[in-house]
């Protein structure tokens, strides 16, 4: 669950990097919202796997920010490389109450 004024960012774990791929996310209409910039800064962990910086997932530097006029609902995000969706998933974003 993500609310409203939250940044949202991936922990992207792979056993290889995968230069340029990328984030895609869509709100509940289905329309795309956000699609970070091609993924070409990986770190290597040292148990083996790979992984993407939080830095590094942005769109022309900007963090995918859930703003006021953002829908409520039911959110879709892929992480593709070329045209092939590597893992895909489902978050929701509502308004904070007290």
């Amino acid at each position: 669950m993500f609310y409203i004024g939250e940044i949202l960012a991936f922990n992207i774990i792979y056993d290889y990097p995968l230069y340029g791929s990328s984030i895609m996310v869509w709100d509940p209409d289905g329309a795309l919202i956000w699609e970070a910039d091609p993924l070409f800064e990986w770190i290597q962990l040292p148990d083996g796997p790979w992984v993407v910086t939080f830095y590094n997932q942005v769109v022309d530097e900007e963090p995918m920010l859930f703003e006021e006029e953002m829908p409520v609902g039911n959110y879709t995000w892929s992480f593709i490389y070329g045209d092939v969706t590597c893992i895909g998933g489902e978050f929701s974003v509502s308004v904070y109450e007290s």
